[in-house]
């Protein structure tokens, strides 16, 4: 498996190095900013395989941010996390090819990549 370069966009400290960390473990290498604005920069600096998006970056939308990201990096694989649920459909599409993913969590939330082990 190759390891893949991935960004994390969260405003909570503990999300981030949590997420960071189950990451690291499994070979990949992490970048994690508290905003969107270090996320813009971020992306302008390296290319990302793939990117955690928090959907409330305190008080910005992690939605408004993915076109962003897009721009500089029309390959990257875009995951919107949340602890809200039932997660809304945003009322337009944030991006060209934008799918729609109708989470289902039951009592604990959970963290299953398909390249490793769950958490």
């Amino acid at each position: 498996m190759n390891a893949l370069n991935v960004l994390i966009v969260d405003d909570e400290l503990n999300i981030r190095k949590t997420l960071a960390l189950c990451l690291e473990c499994e070979g990949h290498k992490v970048v994690a900013v508290s905003n969107s604005e270090d996320a813009v920069v971020e992306v302008s600096r390296r290319p990302f395989d793939l990117a955690f998006v928090d959907l409330r970056l305190g008080t910005s939308d992690g939605l408004d941010l993915i076109p962003a990201l897009l721009a500089s990096s029309p390959w990257l694989k875009i995951i919107v996390i949340t602890p809200t649920l039932p997660l809304k459909r945003p009322s337009k599409p944030c991006a060209e090819g934008q799918r729609t993913i109708s989470p289902s969590l039951s009592h604990r939330p959970r963290l299953s990549l398909p390249w490793g082990r769950s958490w």
